[in-house]
């Protein structure tokens, strides 16, 4: 399998991230309310699996082909839960009937002259923009309903794609709407969510901090690989790379390791990631 390496010299430091292509599991972010009834606020249902105050943070592979060439890219499928009784993902949580769900990326940080933007499936552009320090109020449809009275809110399109531009991490604040008209006075039945972020790394160590002779390297990590910091003094000899501590397996959360001989020498490091072996 071909190995593609990642690198950016920073401040004295190598952040590198080594992987072998390879498919990654995607999460589900459910789209629902706590109640049908009118006025309702939607919510990001399972939002803490994916919440900020827990670490999780969203992988964005670089891709140098097709579609997604020179872009990172990696996807999370926001979903709206189904009503209807049997339905595979039926949920007591989910929308009222005749709501109609959309999404919008409300707000993006992430590196200087980076941009955050998603994919509608099989487009060859991105549908949706936002540079770092922007905002946006254009939706995408999450329902696959049009929006008819008494649809059933559920949706869950496969092959959509998030993507960034720049090397970094990303802060995307998302928000759910109701565009129905099966609402009170012909309005949306759901008012709109409350913001929520999530975290996407686009590539390369999140941070390097260090205090004293410790210095805590903090990387995105992702499910079903297995992570080794390294670390070395010496750029230009082979061989010279060693590893700290002991490989970590990926969760899709942040994870942190920590050198405690950080001494006042330059000194690089590094993350290497391979898939598990099932």
């Amino acid at each position: 399998m071909k190995t593609t390496v990642l690198k950016c010299l920073s401040a004295g430091a190598l952040f590198a991230l080594a992987f072998t292509a390879a498919a990654q599991p995607h999460g589900h972010l459910y789209i629902g309310a706590a109640s049908t009834n009118a006025g309702t606020p939607l919510s990001f249902v399972n939002g803490i699996e994916f919440a900020a105050s827990n670490a999780y943070v969203k992988y964005l592979f670089y891709t140098n082909g097709s579609r997604y060439s020179n872009f990172y890219q990696g996807n999370i499928t926001l979903t709206g839960y189904a009503r209807t009784p049997g339905h595979p993902e039926f949920n007591s949580s989910a929308a009222a009937w005749g709501a109609w769900l959309h999404a919008s990326i409300a707000a993006v940080e992430g590196p200087p002259g980076g941009a955050f933007a998603f994919w509608e499936s099989l487009s060859n552009s991105p549908t949706i923009h936002v540079p770092s320090g922007g905002t946006s109020t254009n939706l995408f449809r999450v329902s696959e309903t049009a929006g008819e009275p008494g649809g059933d809110p559920y949706g869950h399109i496969h092959g959509r794609r998030f993507t960034a531009t720049a090397p970094g991490l990303y802060k995307v604040t998302f928000q759910a709407w109701d565009l129905s008209t099966n609402g009170p006075g012909g309005g949306p039945i759901h008012t709109t969510s409350q913001l929520f972020p999530v975290y996407f790394e686009a590539g390369l160590i999140s941070s390097i901090q260090r205090s004293n002779n410790v210095a805590r390297i903090t990387y995105g990590s992702f499910t079903n690989w297995t992570f080794t910091v390294e670390t070395t003094t010496n750029l230009l000899a082979t061989n010279t790379w060693s590893a700290i501590g002991v490989p970590r397996v990926g969760d899709d959360y942040f994870q942190t390791q920590s050198d405690t001989n950080a001494t006042n020498g330059a000194k690089w490091y590094r993350v290497r990631a391979v898939p598990q072996a099932f």
